[in-house]
Parts: C-alpha cells; structure tokens; sequence
C-alpha cells in the first residue's frame, strides 16, 4: 500500500443488505485508514443520525509523540467528517467514548507529558463541535486505561489506573458540565490495573475488574469489586479460573453479569491462550461459559472493549487470533468475532485477516444487530513501525456483503494453519458450517482431501501431502461458503 502525507480513506463500500429476520436495514462495510503515521482505533459509538463516531490515536511509534483522531463514518462506510486534536506541547490520548444525556459525546483520555499527565474530558457535539474542553490534575502519573459511563444520577463516572510508583485504580465522579463531585484512589501496598467498570442494575453501587490483588491476597489473577454510591469498596471476589487482564463486565439485568477476559491454558505447547467469557448470578457464581479461538496458537480478546450488545439476542465477542506477544510482528493474525446467544451457545464465528498482522482494539454492538471491528494492521517488511487502521462492520450474520462479481471472500468461517505447515493441518470454525464439506485441492484443481466438518478444532493428517500450494473450499450443499490456500513444507 502506498503512502502519502496527505490523510486519505481507502474505501470498499460492500452492499446495503435489507434482513427480514431482523426487520431493520443493515449495511457492512470495510474502511482503512492510512497515513505516514502510526495509528490506531480506541472505541466508537453509534450516533443519533445512524452514522458512527471512531476515535483513534495517530502519531509516531519511535518517539511516542501521539494525538487524537475523531472520524465521522456513515452507515455505508463512507468518511463524512473529521477532526484532528492535536495540544501544542502535550500529548493527548482518548480511550473511550461516553454519550450524554443531552446528546453530546463525552471524550474520556489524558493529556500531558510523563512526568505531567491529567485526566483530560472533550465534550462535543455530533457534528464534532467542540462544547467544552478541561482537564484535571489528579496527582498520578502513567495514568492507563482511562474510561467512563454516565450512571443513574446523570454524573459521570470516570475511571482508570494511575500512580506515582505503583498503579492502582481511582475513579472520578462528576457533573456532565466537568464539575469535580468525588474521587476515589483504591490505594494499597500492590499493583492494581482497572480494565471495566459496571454500575449495578439496582443503582445499589458498582463493579469493578481489576487485575491484581486490592488488599486481599488470591490465588487468581483478578478480583471483582463491589462499591457503594460512595465508592467505597464493601466487597472483594477473585475472578474466576485464573483469567488475566482484558477484562469486560456487562451487566444485562438484575440476576446476571458477563465477564469476558483472558486465559492462558497451563502447560500446553505450543502455548494456548483463549478468549473467555462468563455468564455468572449475582452471587458471582458461574452459570455458563464459553472460550472462542484456535488451540495451539495464542488468541487475546480485544485489548480495550471485546464484549456488547444492544440486547442478549445479539452478544458480540471479540479479539485477535494468532497474537504476538509484541507490538509489530511478522504473525499472519486475524480479528476473531463471536455471536453467542445468552446463554453463551457460540452461534457463529468469523476471522477476518490472515494476510497481515492484525490487532482488535476494541468493537461496537449497532441498533441494526450488526457490530463494528475496530483495530489495526501492519505488514512490518513494507511498514515498519507503523499501523494502520481497519474498521470493519458486518451484519447479525457476521457477513460482510462482498462487491458483485468479486469472489475474494474478506471474512472466513474456517482457518487453516500452521500456514506453512507440514505433518498436520489444524481447521478452526465456527458452527455454522458444521456438517459442510472441506475440499483440499492441488493448483491443478484435483482434489486431494474432502473432509466433513463436525466439532472445532479438527485435525487433518498432511504427512502423505507433497509440497506446495494449495486451495482449500468449504462447501455447504454444493454451495460455496469460504475458501483460502495452504502451504505445505518440507
């Protein structure tokens, strides 16, 4: 891909799709953006208007002199409005997006150098006014995963992880016109990262994931706080089966909570690390779970939001699939979704990549049941240190409508790997093409395998394969669903 100073968008605006199944128009798209710079998509929120609002960090990796980006995006994928914020002498970082009662955008980031960071809030309109702009001097530094929620009372909660030395949470409760209410410094003599914070349906306190150990010493990785309305922490839980950093907590109504995160599976080689959702009661008991990605490669779920839903008929997960264990990478990796229903029944699940190194930061559930992938890729022989951003929206099937004619298929229901590989061939998918046929074939269209789906992971034996290329097809009725290639070493 070329480069060119000047901000551009490459487009491929895909199709409008109209869906009987759910009554409402649904669209999908696929949008990069690209420049000299590094960037990468923090969140998005869904406008008034039906178009969508991205925020992103743009700047430079080798120096870690970054800005913000707000995108304007219409339901077709087409950029309609942008707004760089750039603060002469200071850095300024957005991680979340927060709508107000008055149908203003609440921006929740930081702003500073390190030695000198505050907790920033941008309040601005739809059409990207901007409404007010401040900042406020919290005595911390190295100040992370900065987030925020309107809560019962209209205040908003900001909240996040901060420290002279070590880190732990605080939250911030304030007026939506940036009047300091409360603060709270969760202090204490560990190390404590806050990923997600959840106001309880009853408007009795809130819920908060940390990983880390407030206090309390435990074996597990994370605990789950309760607080009072006054922030106070009144309860302390571990999380569950050893589950690590990336936290989400959704709270859909009064008898249940999600909880998403990480696992590493213990002694498996090569390293196996999934991602994990949880349905548990209020009682933080687990009612169902459910883990989304290929065994024998390394799966994070999206680094700062992975779960939503408009409601439960339409749960989205999300992450990345064959994740390096660093920024840049020569992986071939890809953005990993998941629909699962309540109850946490995977209904399918999709890949999209595989081509480049790609990293999902976060994702967006849509009032027309679709959701939105919002994250980054980079080829590091061509692009060095820099990323560039793809924000991709599919339907409630997770399709994403090719153009007419076009038969390069974007999003995959099966994988193939390793790619190279050699003795074996490993299909991940998802179960909507279960019982559909996989047909291997050489570049001279014979067919050398036909297998039939039945559970995920399934493993095909390669030895007696010569080496080379070839083209793998899953077919469903005869009718073509997916298709890919493999490489087969020595």
């Amino acid at each position: 891909m070329g480069r060119n100073k000047a901000f551009y968008i490459s487009l491929l605006l895909i199709a409008f799709i109209a869906s009987t199944s759910v009554g409402l128009s649904q669209s999908s798209f696929e949008v990069t953006y690209s420049s000299d710079f590094d960037e990468f998509p923090v969140d998005g929120i869904e406008l008034s208007d039906g178009s969508y609002l991205i925020a992103a960090i743009q700047g430079d990796f080798s120096t870690q002199q970054y800005h913000c980006i707000l995108l304007k995006i219409n339901p077709y994928g087409d950029t309609i409005q942008s707004l760089i914020i750039e603060k002469e002498g200071k850095e300024n970082f957005i991680g979340d997006l927060v709508r107000g009662t008055n149908g203003s955008i609440f921006c929740v980031g930081k702003i500073g150098s390190s030695m000198d960071e505050n907790l920033w809030l941008l309040n601005i309109s739809e059409d990207l006014n901007i409404l007010f702009d401040t900042s406020y001097s919290l005595g911390l530094f190295n100040l992370t995963n900065y987030f925020g929620f309107t809560n019962w009372e209209d205040n908003l909660i900001l909240f996040g992880t901060g420290g002279l030395y070590d880190s732990h949470p605080f939250i911030f409760r304030l007026t939506q016109m940036g009047d300091s209410l409360q603060y709270s410094y969760l202090e204490d003599s560990g190390n404590e990262i806050a990923f997600s914070m959840h106001q309880k349906p009853d408007s009795s306190g809130y819920i908060m994931a940390i990983y880390g150990h407030y206090q309390v010493m435990m074996s597990n990785a994370g605990q789950l706080l309760t607080l009072d309305t006054l922030l106070n922490v009144i309860n302390i839980d571990s999380i569950p089966l050893f589950l690590s950093l990336y936290y989400n907590i959704m709270y859909p109504d009064f008898e249940h909570l999600y909880l998403t995160g990480h696992l590493t599976v213990p002694f498996s080689n090569p390293r196996t690390d999934l991602l994990v959702i949880m349905r548990m009661d209020s009682s933080k008991v687990i009612l169902d779970t459910a883990y989304l990605g290929p065994a024998d490669t390394i799966n994070y779920p999206g680094y700062l939001k992975n779960l939503d839903f408009v409601d439960l008929s339409n749960l989205y997960f999300g992450g990345t699939c064959n994740q390096a264990l660093g920024t840049f990478s020569t992986n071939k990796s890809y953005y990993l979704l998941g629909k699962l229903s309540p109850s946490l029944d995977i209904l399918w699940q999709k890949f999209y990549g595989g081509d480049m190194y790609y990293n999902l930061w976060s994702l967006l559930a849509t009032s027309d049941h679709g959701c939105i992938l919002m994250g980054s890729f980079n080829d590091y022989a061509t692009m060095g240190m820099q990323r560039d951003m793809l924000i991709i929206k599919v339907d409630s099937t997770g399709v994403l409508t090719s153009v007419q004619g076009n038969d390069n298929l974007v999003l995959h229901d099966l994988i193939a790997y390793p790619n190279p590989g050699q003795d074996r061939l490993i299909l991940e998918f998802g179960p909507q093409v279960s019982g559909s046929d996989f047909v291997l074939s050489d570049l001279n269209g014979k067919e050398v395998l036909v297998i039939k789906l039945n559970n995920s992971p399934q493993i095909v034996d390669a030895q007696k394969l010569k080496q080379g290329l070839y083209v793998w097809k899953v077919l469903s009725r005869g009718n073509l669903v997916d298709s890919g290639k493999w490489i087969k070493k020595e």
